[in-house]
């Protein structure tokens, strides 16, 4: 989570700032592509749910693979509406994954009597990463995007390894443990 925090675009400012700059379309529908990331947010919420009932962290890792390109989508390859689209829509599915499977992830992963401070925990390490990172994604904005977008693609792409082998390591726990 810390990898995904560090990559991970989750303020909506940045994005808004820069597609205001493009000009691609009028600044007063700029709030409607908000709107669409959001539906593209709550029905990915839903979806990868359901697929961290059935499959776990595997499914954060799918979610993380799916959102990697979205700052090359909005900083790179925005030469029209269309590619922004696609970068809003990987945007939202990573928003989505984050918002619904992150801290069910926590709970899985601790013991009941220790599920605050794991809550605890986790918000205070996906915080510092957010807000660190933040301030580094901003500078790139202003002086070098294309590295602003391969250290997001780095660091969600390390986030989603670290999910994938999570997973492993749960379910080879749970194996040791039935038996």
């Amino acid at each position: 989570a810390f990898f995904f925090a560090a990559g991970y675009m989750d303020s909506f400012s940045l994005i808004d700032k820069h597609l205001a700059d493009l000009s691609l379309m009028d600044s007063n529908l700029l709030p409607l592509l908000y709107s669409y990331a959001m539906f593209i947010d709550a029905i990915s919420a839903l979806v990868f749910g359901y697929l961290f009932d059935h499959i776990g962290f595997l499914s954060l890792g799918i979610a993380s693979l799916l959102s990697a390109p979205s700052a090359y989508f909005f900083f790179v390859a925005n030469t029209n509406l269309t590619l922004v689209f696609f970068g809003l829509t990987s945007w939202g599915i990573g928003m989505g994954a984050m918002e619904s499977i992150l801290q069910a992830g926590v709970s899985r992963l601790s013991k009941k009597e220790e599920r605050a401070r794991a809550y605890g925990f986790f918000e205070l390490v996906y915080g510092i990463s957010s807000f660190a990172f933040s301030f580094l994604l901003a500078y790139l904005f202003d002086n070098n995007r294309q590295i602003l977008c391969a250290l997001s693609l780095i660091f969600v792409l390390i986030g989603t390894l670290l999910f994938f082998l999570c997973e492993h390591a749960y379910r080879k726990e749970q194996k040791s443990a039935a038996f």
